[in-house]
């Protein structure tokens, strides 16, 4: 679709065609997407939802976080409780954690979840939960080991292929002593083959390979403070946030919605699945949101609805929003609700000085509401799916503000024709 006039302007040295960027990924101030995948500079709806076939909780209860292992979940609840749901029905575990546990993943004679809050743990398989003994802050699994810390200094690793047995010798376990110059130990993440230390003012790199002898750890990075929940890895990339904004580490991009994140955060999760890294976490509006951030395109964008308990399971994406489990899709309805998806573009200055924005062209499929402001007054365009509008916005200004509201669209390109000069009207 298009808007056009009927008698098309003749382009001259008093006008100026302006393509404006559709992608607000590479953190010009005042561009963002919520629930619009602005990538590649195409607007596309973003990702969807589905709900979790759960079992209802006891009355009382209200679930806050979902963990999966082989087929069976654990949910975390308000109250501390834990839940296990298995081919068998609910059951109440008996488990009560003081805060919302981190979780680990590890294989020992088949897919388990290891979660703790520091003083109590709990494992999770196909059979439901049982608790343990091991209790950690951050732990992660690999070459057939378990790693864990729970004093924020102590790294402590099991025998290979025997997670629970923590016995220090030669071909058995043992613990590395950490130095505190870079902050307590927030999470333990395996990216790239390595053991990657994600500390409160920086990264570390475990090497662990062959004899325990011949393990040892070095810097990677210092940086501002880390909020450790939030790191994740894909394949290619470690990301996470800190008080000075959203961070990489590795091949992949991110965009820079340092703006959009507020310098102190209070709850913040992080999770990565197929190239993509998502994080909850407080906007500078002082509102809970999903971050979607793409490491092959640098896109992002936020998702303005309030999601718990963001977890990581065998690629799958799961979290809690309004007391029911959900798991991310690449679109689609999100959490059974239709989302108000908004684009709006950095501020444009097209002709470094007063202008009249005389006409618009966008290509777009779906029904979507076009706003433009200026610094002199505003516009708004509704164009229907597949229809065209003739129409001349004569909207004078010196900054202009694009903006697109919508339910479900695809925008390929937007384009607006200026006649500069200082008494345009």
């Amino acid at each position: 679709m298009r808007f056009y006039r009927k008698t098309p302007l003749e382009l001259s040295g008093t006008t100026v065609r302006k393509s404006i960027p559709l992608d607000v990924s590479k953190g010009e101030d005042g561009g963002i997407a919520y629930s619009m995948d602005s990538s590649g500079g195409k607007l596309r709806s973003g990702i969807g939802a589905n709900a979790l076939e759960l079992s209802a909780l006891p009355e009382g209860e209200t679930l806050r976080a979902v963990f999966e292992a082989d087929g069976a979940y654990a949910l975390y609840c308000e109250s501390g409780k834990i839940y296990s749901q298995t081919a068998s029905g609910l059951q109440e575990s008996g488990i009560v954690f003081s805060r919302m546990p981190v979780s680990v993943r590890f294989y020992d004679g088949g897919e388990k979840v290891l979660l703790s809050d520091g003083a109590v743990s709990a494992v999770l398989d196909k059979n439901g939960t049982a608790q343990k003994e091991i209790v950690f802050s951050a732990a992660v699994f690999a070459y057939g080991r378990l790693w864990y810390c729970n004093d924020g200094l102590t790294l402590y690793f099991s025998e290979a292929g025997n997670v629970f047995n923590f016995e220090s010798g030669i071909g058995l376990g043992g613990t590395i002593e950490l130095s505190d110059r870079k902050g307590k130990i927030e999470k333990l993440v395996f990216f790239q083959n390595d053991i990657y230390i994600v500390r409160e003012y920086g990264v570390q790199k475990l090497e662990a390979y062959g004899d325990e002898k011949e393990f040892r750890v070095e810097d990677v990075f210092s940086c501002a403070k880390i909020y450790g929940q939030s790191a994740a890895a894909t394949e290619r990339t470690l990301f996470f946030l800190a008080k000075d904004g959203l961070h990489s580490y590795g091949d992949g991009k991110i965009a820079d919605f340092t703006e959009h994140f507020l310098s102190e955060q209070t709850e913040v999760r992080g999770a990565a699945s197929d190239g993509k890294y998502f994080l909850t976490a407080e906007t500078s509006g002082n509102m809970r949101a999903l971050g979607v951030f793409d490491e092959n395109t640098g896109g992002g964008y936020l998702v303005a609805e309030n999601c718990t308990g963001l977890s990581d399971c065998s690629g799958k994406i799961l979290f809690v929003l309004d007391g029911k489990g959900y798991e991310i899709t690449r679109g689609g309805a999100f959490a059974g609700k239709v989302l108000h998806r908004v684009w709006q573009s950095a501020p444009v200055t097209p002709c470094g000085g007063r202008a009249l924005l005389r006409e618009l062209d966008v290509r777009a499929r779906g029904a979507l509401v076009l706003c433009v402001h200026s610094d002199e007054g505003n516009r708004s365009v509704c164009v229907p799916d597949g229809g065209k509008v003739c129409r001349a916005l004569n909207l004078p200004g010196t900054h202009f503000t694009f903006r697109i509201l919508a339910e479900d669209c695809q925008v390929s390109a937007l384009s607006a024709l200026f006649l500069k000069g200082e008494n345009v009207s």
